[in-house]
């Protein structure tokens, strides 16, 4: 995968819009007292490969039209869910009146997306859509949300996607890491301006990490048309990436105060980070009752979550793959693998897919790592492209050669 042109294209429509210092990452990072350590993906990476439009999009899902009718789902008398549940096809979650009232669900059809386009633009599978009514309304994008990704057919599509499902796996498998900005789907058109209170939390059958968020394409202020609090999950089994997005306030950002704070930001745009961190003091000290929705309700919902979908969902074409004299592949994107136990040899790390590629490291027998994109055939051999669960070491590996298996399926 090649992200430096993308990358180019969308730094230079940043400056163009004076945004460069978001583009690239300001200093956000969240409040968790954890050391920060260096991270091999960016947010401009995750998210942009086309010029983005004026403004942010709240999902792909509300530019495609369902091929069925939205299941309205009324939140006390779904069976056999039970009455204080919520459920669809076997994904199903808490009713919290105080939130909202019902909810519809959809399976959302599959986006074959643009032509020889990734990330934003490109093909999605179709995915699992919970809307809810009788929430918090405020004029803005964000609708309040819980997605159901199949993560491995979408990564298999669509390369960005593994990339964010690694990006998860290695903040959930390494708790004390710390990052620029944190793992998100779906895929929108616009930067993540900051996080905060970070905390790792499971759900029924899955672990994820719930944060308070802002996604934008200039220098805006920080209020109910823009914060929201999301929940990135995966299942255990590795096979389901869940996003749970819900529009928030914050009754301090509508002062005359914080008006006047964000007049002087706009005045001098070099104060912008000074505000972004006020922020997030403020966000990170806030009790969870002083928020609307109340954050304690918004995590018993994710974290009541059981999602072990029943439903058939479709997915773009994927290309055939075919490697003449490779062994064939047990792998497969955004899933988990380690360097077998073979003769002790390590495990050579390759800048790029090919026996001539500089190898970057060797890694023991053992190592585990998450695939975030392949495979490619070059040498005879299949190559994946993965980092290690810490997420200190990326690179391309080679699956096996001559009927041995350097790297096999790992939970």
């Amino acid at each position: 995968m090649n992200l430096a042109k993308p990358l180019s294209r969308v730094l230079i429509i940043f400056t163009v819009l004076v945004l460069s210092a978001l583009a690239c990452n300001l200093p956000f990072g969240g409040e968790a007292s954890t050391p920060v350590v260096s991270t091999l993906v960016k947010v401009t990476e995750e998210v942009f490969t086309q010029a983005p439009e004026l403004f942010p999009t709240a999902t792909q899902a509300a530019t495609v039209e369902p091929t069925v009718a939205p299941t309205v789902v009324a939140a006390t008398t779904q069976a056999p869910v039970p009455d204080d549940r919520v459920g669809y096809e076997g994904v199903s979650f808490l009713h919290m009146p105080n939130v909202f009232t019902t909810a519809s669900a959809v399976i959302t059809p599959m986006n074959p997306g643009e032509a020889g386009m990734t990330g934003f633009p490109g093909p999605v599978p179709a995915y699992y859509q919970f809307d809810l009514q009788g929430y918090f309304q405020t004029p803005t994008n964000i609708k309040p949300q819980i997605l159901v990704f199949p993560i491995h057919e979408y990564a298999g599509v669509n390369s960005p996607a593994g990339i964010i499902a690694g990006k998860l796996d290695s903040v959930l498998r390494t708790v004390e890491m710390a990052i620029d900005n944190q793992p998100f789907l779906p895929m929108w058109n616009a930067g993540q301006v900051f996080y905060a209170r970070p905390e790792v939390m499971g759900f029924q059958n899955g672990n994820g990490i719930r944060y308070l968020t802002c996604f934008a394409q200039a220098f805006v202020r920080i209020d109910e048309k823009c914060l929201f609090y999301t929940y990135q999950g995966l299942t255990d089994d590795g096979k389901y990436y869940v996003s749970a997005i819900f529009p928030l306030d914050l009754p301090d950002f509508h002062t005359q105060d914080a008006e006047n704070q964000f007049a002087k930001v706009m005045a001098d745009t070099s104060l912008y980070p000074q505000y972004i961190n006020e922020v997030k003091q403020r966000l990170g000290s806030a009790k969870p009752y002083e928020y609307f929705p109340v954050l304690t309700d918004l995590d018993k919902i994710v974290t009541s979550l059981n999602v072990a979908p029943t439903a058939h969902l479709d997915v773009p074409a994927i290309p055939a793959f075919s490697c003449t004299g490779a062994v064939a592949t047990r792998l497969m994107p955004a899933s988990r693998a380690r360097v077998t136990f073979t003769d002790g040899t390590p495990l050579r790390v390759r800048e790029a897919a090919g026996k001539n590629a500089k190898v970057i490291k060797t890694i023991p027998e053992g190592t585990e790592m998450f695939i975030l994109e392949g495979p490619v055939c070059a040498d005879q051999g299949v190559w994946w492209h993965m980092q290690t669960t810490n997420a200190s070491l990326s690179g391309w590996v080679m699956e096996g050669d001559q009927g041995v298996y350097f790297i096999e399926p790992w939970k």
